[in-house]
């Protein structure tokens, strides 16, 4: 592999945002030229390296040895010009943002950091909307949208985050063991039947000894009370773990999946000011949600 140091900064961040995004087209949107620019930019940057940096198959990119380097070093540059710019971008930028996100994700990550961003940009407001639709975001009454999926619409870029992992959790007063939860008729806590076919419901769906759950609720946050008050086991994110109740890791919260955790926006180039700041601070927040990295486990 040649010198990372004689690559062009362009090359190696338009290498990052399609393997974050997962396309040409998103891409070219985040960075506001043309699907062929890209191209031509990660075509420039395999010739520079002399490496092959990632195979693709239908929708899928996989990346290479060399090429999964070479995008931890980009990431890590990209990082670096984040911090840089928190430090000495001007804290006059003014304006509201508006967020809409899983209520959990605001009341359980990001709340608890929002004070150092206002105090750092006292110019912005946020408002926080409760929904994982992105139509208000394609209708502009909404700039970020935070997703455990990438956006179907053509008209928004999908820019992945990070993922979440999912692990098993009973009350820590009748704690669950791992041997009793895979061979007993354990009672378990579902989300209502519209929500059956996530990945998590999935998974609990082909461990569910008993025909019916115990308990069905839409509320994520009466999901995990009912699961600290002993009424059933459940899957929760790890990141709820202990949050507002008291919960029992019955696998030691190793993850029995994860889900990719997505940020959707308007193309880049055309992205307010403030809105662009808000969003470097999200991707800060959560893209180390997780606490340790998860083992080999099932994706969405």
């Amino acid at each position: 592999m040649k010198k990372i140091s004689n690559v062009d900064w362009d090359k190696l961040q338009t290498f990052k945002y399609l393997i974050d995004s997962g396309s040409s087209s998103s891409t070219a949107k985040l960075l506001g030229v043309s699907p062929s620019t890209v191209s031509r930019r990660i075509s420039s940057l395999e010739k520079a390296l002399d490496l092959r940096l990632y195979y693709k198959s239908g929708k899928t990119i996989s990346l290479t040895e060399e090429g999964s380097q070479i995008y931890r070093i980009a990431s890590s540059m990209s990082e670096e010009a984040s911090r840089v710019a928190s430090v000495t971008g001007d804290r006059n930028v003014t304006g509201m943002v508006s967020i809409t996100c899983v209520s959990s994700l605001f009341s359980e990550v990001l709340a608890a950091s929002l004070p150092d961003l206002l105090n750092r940009y006292p110019g912005i407001r946020i408002n926080i909307l409760s929904t994982d639709t992105n139509k208000r975001i394609s209708s502009h009454e909404a700039d970020i949208g935070i997703r455990l999926g990438r956006s179907k619409n053509d008209s928004l870029v999908s820019t992945r985050i990070g993922e979440i992992a999912y692990s098993v959790y009973s009350s820590p007063r009748d704690p669950v063991t791992e041997a009793r939860l895979f061979n007993e008729e354990a009672d378990w806590i579902a989300y209502n039947e519209e929500l059956m076919e996530t990945p998590e419901m999935r998974w609990m769906k082909r461990h569910m000894k008993r025909r019916n759950p115990v308990l069905r609720t839409t509320s994520g946050a009466g999901y995990a009370a009912a699961i600290s008050a002993g009424i059933g086991i459940g899957i929760l994110p790890t990141y709820r773990a202990g949050k507002f109740h008291p919960l029992h890791a019955v696998l030691q919260s190793r993850p029995v999946i994860t889900r990719e955790l997505w940020a959707v926006t308007l193309p880049f180039h055309s992205l307010a000011n403030p809105t662009r700041v808000v969003l470097h601070w999200i991707k800060s927040q959560l893209g180390c949600i997780n606490a340790s990295p998860a083992p080999e486990t099932e994706k969405s």
